[in-house]
């Protein structure tokens, strides 16, 4: 083999390829209910609350009241509060 021309893939190595590295568990996306109880533990106001996470006033009360779900990072950031909510005061440190 020319060293120049590289080897053919065999169709083993080319579905390997193809297959998912990694399988995430899909996020569940806390319930209004929840996300009340995650800030009701920090004993902070709605607005407290929406500026610590970085979202709107208009965002946190259209979850609290059930009207919208928090998805994407939201979702994500609120799974790990409803872990462990004392982790809310990390968010503002650098």
């Amino acid at each position: 083999m020319n060293p120049v021309q590289r080897r053919q893939p065999t169709t083993e190595e080319i579905a390997e390829e193809r297959q998912p590295q990694e399988v995430y568990p899909r996020l569940s996306r806390p319930e209004s209910e929840e996300i009340k109880a995650i800030r009701a533990a920090l004993n902070l106001s709605q607005q407290e609350f929406s500026i610590g996470i970085g979202v709107s006033l208009n965002t946190v009360k259209s979850w609290e009241s059930n009207q919208r779900r928090p998805t994407g990072r939201s979702a994500e950031l609120l799974a790990m509060l409803k872990a462990d909510p004392t982790r809310f005061y990390e968010l503002s440190d650098d």
